[in-house]
């Protein structure tokens, strides 16, 4: 194997890792936003949370809570 190719290897290896640490935050954040509407909290305060407006976290996560 080349070092071009052994270069190539070492950062798709190291993709793969962080997408698999990127599916557990994701489940995690999931988790929270979940925890955090059974709790009382409005889109609002989680869109506060996520840095993003209510709106956004709405459109973006609210089939969480239709998948309930």
């Amino acid at each position: 194997m080349s070092e071009t190719q052994s270069d190539i290897a070492a950062v798709l290896a190291a993709l793969g890792e962080v997408s698999g640490q990127i599916h557990v935050l994701d489940t995690d954040r999931d988790d929270k936003i979940r925890a955090a509407r059974a709790a009382g909290a409005s889109w609002t305060q989680i869109g506060e949370a996520l840095g993003i407006s209510k709106q956004s976290a709405w459109e973006r996560y609210r089939k969480l809570e239709e998948a309930r």
